[in-house]
C-alpha cells in the first residue's frame, strides 16, 4: 500500500526522544488567547451573538453536542460535509435563547444571510478562540482527541482539558511534532498551515459581508 505524504510516520510513544526546539516549529499561537478564555462576539444579520468564554474541554464538549466530527467539520469532508457548510452549526452555541434561533432562521429564509456566510462566521469564531487559522486548529484538535496517540501523551504529561483552548492545542502541536520522524517534521509542520482547496485567499474570497459579521 502506498503511503501518503499527508500522514507523516510517527515514532513510538514510548520513544519520543527530545521535543523539537520551539525555534524549529513554524506555528505561532496568539499569546493572549492562551492566558484566559474570553467571550467572542459576532454581528450576524444585524444582531449581536456572543460565544461564551470556554476552556478546551468545554469547547470540545459543546461542539460534540452539536455533531462536530460525527456530522460536520470545519474542514470540508467528503462524507460528512462536502460543501463545507457544517461550520454554520457553531452559531447554535451563540444563541441566548429560542428567540435568537428563530430570528436567524428568518434571516436565512428572507436572504439577509446565507449558509455560507454563517459557516464563514463559525470558522472565524473558532479561529479567534484557537489563536491559529481555523483549518490548522481543527487538524490539531482532532489529533489531540486520539487517546491512544497524542491525546494520551498529553494526559501522561499531566495536561488536562481545563486549560485555555490555545494551550491545549499548542501542547498537542508540540507533542505531534515530537512524534514525527526528523526527516518528515518540516513537511508535517508546513502541512498543518496549508489552507484547504478553495479556501486560500488567492483562490476564493470570503463572503462579501464577512467584515460586517464581527463587532
Amino acid at each position: 500500500m502506498r503511503k501518503s505524504r499527508s500522514a507523516p510516520r510517527a515514532r513510538s510513544l514510548g520513544n519520543t526522544g527530545r521535543a523539537p526546539a520551539s525555534n524549529t516549529l513554524s506555528l505561532k499561537f496568539e499569546p493572549w488567547h492562551g492566558i484566559a478564555p474570553s467571550p467572542i462576539t459576532a454581528m450576524i444579520a444585524g444582531r449581536r451573538y456572543t460565544m461564551p468564554a470556554m476552556n478546551a474541554g468545554e469547547w470540545f464538549t459543546a461542539m460534540g453536542g452539536i455533531g462536530w466530527l460525527t456530522r460536520w467539520r470545519f474542514l470540508p469532508h467528503e462524507e460528512h460535509d462536502p460543501n463545507g457548510l457544517g461550520a454554520a452549526m457553531l452559531i447554535e452555541l451563540m444563541y441566548s435563547g429560542a428567540a435568537d434561533a428563530y430570528r436567524l432562521s428568518v434571516a436565512v429564509d428572507d436572504g439577509r444571510v446565507t449558509a455560507r456566510q454563517l459557516a464563514d462566521a463559525g470558522r472565524k469564531v473558532w479561529e479567534r478562540a484557537a489563536g491559529v487559522p481555523w483549518y490548522t486548529a481543527e487538524r490539531i484538535a482532532t489529533q489531540s482527541l486520539a487517546w491512544s496517540g497524542i491525546g494520551g501523551a498529553l494526559y501522561l504529561a499531566g495536561m488536562r482539558l481545563d486549560v485555555p483552548l490555545p494551550v491545549w492545542l499548542g501542547g498537542a502541536y508540540r507533542t505531534w511534532m515530537s512524534l514525527v520522524d526528523d526527516k518528515d517534521r518540516s513537511f508535517a509542520d508546513a502541512a498543518l498551515s496549508l489552507p484547504p482547496s478553495g479556501y486560500d485567499s488567492e483562490d476564493v474570497q470570503l463572503a462579501s459581508s464577512i467584515d460586517e459579521l464581527f463587532a
